[in-house]
């Protein structure tokens, strides 16, 4: 499977993840939730549109706490949305979303 870095890091920027404003070898995106910065990162090397490779996916895939590396090229390519990622990540515990209550006095 082929998945471009460019379009990996405009995919995790339209579903949630910003990134850091630290410098260093790698950028660093970080998944914020209700406007919050949470546990989810990952790191992507400096560079041109390249493929990134299966082994570097994998470990994409560990830090997005995904279940394979086919939805590191699913998040990438868009078949998973903004909402099925937080979907996703709130039935693995990450994060709680909040509830609005249809309660009225």
């Amino acid at each position: 499977m082929i998945v471009k870095s460019k379009k990996l890091e405009s995919s995790l920027r339209s579903k949630g993840f910003e990134r850091s404003q630290k410098t260093g070898s790698h950028r660093l995106y970080i998944y914020c939730y209700d406007g919050r910065e949470t546990d989810i990162r990952t790191f992507l090397s400096h560079g041109s549109d390249y493929d990134i490779s299966d082994r570097i996916l994998s470990y994409i895939k560990k830090q997005l706490y995904l279940d394979s590396t086919q939805q590191v090229a699913e998040l990438a390519n868009c078949p998973l949305t903004k909402e099925g990622l937080a979907s996703l990540y709130e039935s693995k515990g990450l994060i709680k979303r909040n509830k609005i209550s249809n309660y009225q006095n």
